[in-house]
């Protein structure tokens, strides 16, 4: 057996709404029925979790957390940007004028993050049955194009502009200005470092991450925005007064361009890789990878299921996972039990893991190749890697090269085995799954086979 036949029972397909994927019932209309055949077990009910209203941004304690770090920063922000402005107008110092642009940047960003953060509360509603935990998502995208425009590429424009005009002579007296606006903001910005770095290493523990890997594998773009702009913010304070020394010990404007230049630079790969990262979960992020190797084991152990042939997941924000499963029940299995499976695979996992909001269920009849590929996964899921966790330690682990595992997220050139991730050119029993235009066999919903 292949790896990616192994992946097929356990990993994401390339979209949520893939055709035969399980729908909930937050959709309005006539839910879907399939004719069964007379061996096959009864069809288990999708089942839904509906969040409790007002939980659509996530975990209350660790959104109350995130709220006051964001509070914290916007308040020595908005003070040091401020202090800045006046210094640099002062002083004509490119690298003053810059770190002014940033902490203003920084400013306005806060208010985006704190925007985000009220308006994913929100419950879910009609239009948006799931909630508004995107909303996260979104905000703190539009913040990092904010670092990216008012503060990298102005700080780049203002220290060119500098190298090009022969910048300004500073006096002793400006210098001290300068100076102890740098030291005031060191102080300011140093206590909103430590608040979101003492969050994100919390964070880290309860997910049983280091902290680095966190911050790359983290779910909160929130945090990750304010530690990232502080961490930046320190950076530039000290680039700034580097560039001050030098200047007053040279007699060179072109070291202070040339800080200001350095500044921007900064801020232009802080808002590239905030940006990279927030869009991967606004546009539908998967679940960790070790999360989703529990997940497989967890249900693959029930005794009535046969086989665990898909399993799709999706961030609908920073605490709020939904998880769809596609298995294989047992023929023995009733209709009373199978609502019962079904309820008990809800309740377990969302015990066992509390971001898990959202949870659909279908029964499918599997082919061989899939009983095969899902045992493997079984397997695999089961076994633990050098690490201690789920599966075989590499790339595709929390903290490696690619979280998701490489060129192909999930195991190689096709993910699912081959031209039909289910085992043939057609899982139904013909080239076209649907049956084409309804004419041809299975066009009704049924198949030759009589698989469903």
């Amino acid at each position: 057996m292949t790896a990616s036949e192994t992946e097929a029972a356990g990993l994401e397909t390339s979209a949520p709404g893939a055709p035969g994927a399980p729908s909930g019932r937050d959709t309005p209309g006539t839910p879907e029925t399939t004719p069964e055949p007379e061996t096959a077990p009864e069809t288990a009910p999708e089942t839904e979790t509906t969040p409790e209203p007002g939980s659509g941004g996530g975990a209350a304690s660790g959104s109350d957390e995130t709220t006051g770090t964001v509070w914290l920063a916007f308040s020595a922000n908005l003070g040091i940007a401020v202090a800045k402005t006046a210094a640099g107008m002062i002083s004509l110092s490119s690298a003053m004028l810059a770190e002014a642009a940033h902490s203003w940047a920084d400013t306005l960003n806060e208010v985006f993050l704190l925007t985000s953060l009220r308006r994913s509360r929100r419950p879910p509603d009609q239009l948006h049955p799931f909630g508004y935990g995107k909303e996260r998502f979104f905000w703190s995208l539009l913040a990092a194009v904010g670092i990216f425009v008012t503060g990298g590429l102005f700080s780049i424009w203002e220290g060119v502009s500098s190298l090009r005009g022969g910048g300004h002579d500073i006096d002793s007296l400006e210098a001290i200005l300068n100076y102890g606006v740098l030291a005031l903001a060191l102080v300011l910005e140093g206590s909103s470092l430590l608040r979101a770095t003492k969050q994100v290493r919390g964070e880290a523990q309860r997910s049983g991450r280091t902290f680095g890997e966190h911050l790359r594998a983290g779910n909160d773009p929130t945090v990750k925005t304010v530690f990232s702009e502080d961490s930046a913010a320190v950076i530039g304070i000290a680039l700034a007064a580097l560039g001050l020394m030098l200047h007053l010990l040279t007699g060179d404007a072109a070291y202070d361009a040339a800080a200001s230049i350095a500044i921007g630079v900064l801020l232009v790969w802080i808002a590239f890789t905030l940006g990279r990262d927030t869009k991967a979960l606004l546009i539908g992020e998967a679940a960790d990878p070790a999360l989703r190797m529990e997940i497989v084991a967890e249900v693959a152990a029930y005794p009535e299921i046969d086989a665990l042939l898909e399993l799709l997941t999706m961030q609908l924000g920073p605490d709020e996972l939904l998880v769809a499963l596609r298995v294989d029940l047992t023929d023995a299995i009733s209709g009373d039990a199978v609502e019962d499976l079904s309820s008990r695979i809800e309740v377990g996992l969302r015990a066992r893991h509390p971001s898990v909001r959202h949870v659909f269920v279908d029964a499918t009849r599997a082919t061989g190749v899939q009983r095969l590929a899902a045992q493997a996964a079984r397997d695999l899921a089961e076994t633990p890697g050098p690490d201690g966790l789920p599966g075989p330690d590499g790339p595709d682990r929390p903290g490696g090269p690619d979280r998701h595992g490489g060129p192909d997220r999930h195991g190689g050139p096709d993910r699912h085995g081959g031209p039909d991730r289910h085992g043939g050119p057609d899982r139904h029993g013909g080239p076209d799954r649907h049956g084409g235009d309804g004419s041809a066999p299975g066009g009704d919903g049924s198949a030759p086979d009589g698989g469903r």
